[in-house]
């Protein structure tokens, strides 16, 4: 089975990826060139944009401890999908899957836009 996003949750991935993006920009000004993009995957804490940035605090210390980041302010800035009320349907689930899928587009795209001199904001 699987999930198509609509356009309104594509262009909320892109709105919430640009706003982490730009977060990561006054925090580390080339973050962008630390990104193995071969290795890119939003759903593994320790490939995922932040994983790759700050490991070995990895993802969750990262979040919550330096960012001071809960899950609804991690979500608002690209970084997780969270519904609020994850249950086991959810996670791992075509819709979960397709907007990980959309994340991951959206931080590549935000990536080479800063590698060609261009922000989206």
């Amino acid at each position: 089975m699987s999930y198509t996003l609509s356009q309104e949750e594509e262009l909320l991935c892109a709105k919430r990826v640009a706003r982490g993006a730009e977060f990561l920009d006054m925090r580390m000004h080339d973050w962008f060139l630390r990104i193995n993009t071969g290795l890119l995957d939003m759903t593994d804490g320790l490939r995922c944009v932040i994983g790759q940035l700050y490991h070995p605090n990895g993802f969750t210390q990262t979040i919550v401890h330096d960012f001071r980041w809960d899950e609804k302010t991690a979500e608002e800035h690209g970084v997780i999908v969270y519904d609020g009320d994850e249950t086991d349907e959810f996670i791992g689930g075509p819709q979960w899957a397709a907007l990980y899928a959309e994340l991951q587009e959206c931080w590549l795209g935000e990536i080479a836009n800063r590698m060609n001199g261009v922000h989206s904001g």
